[in-house]
């Protein structure tokens, strides 16, 4: 068991890194190729690239359950830890991004949730769900300053770090990434056969969280008095929102294209933790233009009750 969590640790450490650098390194190329920050900002939205690089390499390995599991954890975790946390510790409620952004991540989710409701994703179901990320960031492209502001902060982040060409950068990320995702796996396994905890939850509780850390700050709301207007901090909460069908939709319907997915019933059941943590949050904007600590500590509350209740699964 000591193996597992140094693997997990290890994993998700290098993941980071990697996963850090393979953003900055594809956003100092858009730039460089005169891309301007609302192409850049639409393109990245809601993109994470270390849980995707971790439910791609789970569905290529056939290790299914881990695959669903991921996207639906990270994503639920990347809402939770970070909008629903940042909520609730903040000084004062976050603006609302546009309610289209607030509401139609809730397509995609439903969407996920039938499909893996009974424990198979085919090739065509993930077809389908790559449709429904394609629609919603159709519909979001209207959202001019939620797409407008990420950009800008790819743009800034792009600045930081070594000053080696872009391409390189993007290529030193991808392999790092690579390297995580494949020790988080292994932990995860590792964790699997020595706890009798099953493969879904393992994945969706402990490897789906560990592969979100380099996007988490993205996610989180700012109230300081760095931001009045509010503006990053409707920012990060679009972001956090769109990771739902980014991951929900978009990682695990390329999963299921590269191997059809079979997932347990802890797996299944992260689809409806990630629901649960996502609802208070845009009931919460789209009712009062804003949230604060209440509906941030309800999305912790629902994260905290699905991991006690998925135990027992």
């Amino acid at each position: 068991m000591v193996l597992a969590v140094l693997l997990l640790l290890a994993g998700a450490a290098v993941l980071s890194v990697g996963a850090g650098a393979l953003t900055r390194g594809v956003a100092r190329m858009l730039f460089a190729g005169g891309a301007s920050p609302r192409v850049v900002g639409l393109s990245l939205l809601g993109v994470q690239a270390g849980p995707i690089i971790v439910v791609l390499l789970a569905a290529a390995r056939q290790t299914p359950s881990f695959a669903v599991g991921a996207s639906l954890g990270s994503a639920a975790y990347l809402v939770c830890g970070g909008l629903g946390a940042g909520l609730l510790l903040g000084r004062r409620p976050t603006p609302s991004p546009s309610l289209v952004t607030v509401l139609m991540p809730a397509l995609p989710l439903v969407s996920a949730a039938l499909v893996v409701s009974d424990g198979v994703v085919t090739r065509t179901e993930g077809a389908g769900l790559l449709i429904m990320f394609a629609i919603f960031q159709f519909l979001v492209s209207v959202d001019d300053r939620l797409i407008t502001t990420r950009g800008e902060e790819l743009r800034r982040a792009a600045g930081r770090g070594l000053r080696i060409p872009a391409a390189v950068l993007t290529a030193l990320g991808l392999a790092a990434a690579a390297v995580g995702a494949e020790a988080l796996l292994w932990g995860g396994r590792e964790t699997v056969a020595h706890s009798g905890l099953a493969a879904g939850f393992v994945a969706a509780a402990m490897v789906g969280p560990l592969s979100s850390l380099a996007g988490l700050r993205a996610c989180l709301p700012s109230a300081g008095p760095d931001d009045p207007t509010g503006r990053r901090g409707s920012a990060a909460a679009g972001q956090s929102l769109a990771t739902v069908s980014s991951m929900a939709a978009g990682a695990l319907g390329l999963a299921a294209l590269i191997h059809p997915l079979s997932a347990d019933g802890s797996a299944s059941f992260a689809a409806i933790g990630l629901a649960g943590v996502y609802a208070p949050l845009a009931a919460a904007f789209a009712a009062l233009g804003r949230a604060g600590r209440i509906a941030g500590g309800a999305a912790v509350a629902v994260a905290a009750v699905w991991v006690l209740a998925a135990v027992r699964l």
